[in-house]
């Protein structure tokens, strides 16, 4: 039978461990208080909205091929509602076209403390797309593109086919945080875990809120179809100077 002095010490191990839990529960929605508290929504409009911050770094016209702007529709939910759901600082929609084939450029961007990681990162083609209608044929999470001088970071890749009509689209995609690459496939058909997002909060908070980019490109033909293409090559080189270039082994948040 366990002694008096044994059962003491162990209910004092479980006093602090119970404490020490709860100290770090206090912790962390600290940061995730003081995180949501500092990031200005579109009704305040805290910081002034930047504009046109894609022109100097995307390409409108690529040899080759025509293009037009494409406005934000049924895969982004809808214009108005994606502007103020997304809240995102610039974006850029463009479609590319040559003798049947097509492929569209996708890119948003948010100065530091606009928008959660994780609420950014909810608003994926496995999300978005999913809802106006496409089923996942297919699913690779480390996708890289590639052109001649270039490689850009792995991205998830998805062949998406809309339903009822039969259209095919490649689509990969980049979430980029602070200048790290964003994977969030462990997350892929589930919730993610309380330690997700306390590990986003604690960086957040020691680091300072990051910047965040999300980049998708959506093609009607495989990419190795395009990699030798003048026009598609410089897209490519764009999104290397954007911050997608894999050059290091360590960009991964």
């Amino acid at each position: 039978m366990p002694s008096i002095s044994s059962i003491a010490k162990r209910s004092s191990l479980s006093i602090v461990v119970v404490a020490g839990g709860a100290l770090v529960l206090c912790v962390g929605v600290v940061f995730l208080v003081r995180g949501h508290r500092s990031e200005p929504n579109m009704g305040a409009d805290v910081s002034p909205r930047l504009v046109h911050w894609f022109d100097a770094r995307l390409p409108r016209d690529i040899p080759g091929w025509t293009s037009r702007p494409e406005s934000l529709g049924q895969t982004e939910a809808s214009s108005s509602a994606a502007a103020q759901t997304l809240n995102f600082d610039d974006v850029f929609y463009r479609a590319y076209f040559q003798a049947g084939r097509t492929f569209t450029l996708y890119a948003a961007y948010w100065r530091p403390g606009r928008m959660p990681v994780m609420q950014v990162a909810a608003h994926t083609p496995d999300v978005c797309w999913v809802s106006a209608g496409w089923n996942r044929e297919a699913v690779r999470d480390r996708e890289t593109i590639a052109c001649p001088g270039v490689r850009l970071l792995p991205g998830q890749w998805r062949r998406m086919k809309l339903e009822g009509l039969g259209t095919v689209r490649y689509v990969v995609y980049w979430h980029l945080v602070g200048g790290r690459l964003f994977i969030k496939n462990r997350y892929f058909g589930s919730i993610p875990s309380p330690w997700d997002y306390w590990r986003i909060a604690l960086k957040s908070a020691l680091r300072g809120p990051p910047d965040q980019y999300f980049v998708r490109l959506s093609s009607s033909v495989p990419y190795a179809q395009l990699r030798k293409d003048p026009g598609f090559q410089r897209v490519v080189e764009a999104l290397a100077r954007l911050g997608l270039e894999n050059h290091r082994a360590d960009r991964l948040l």
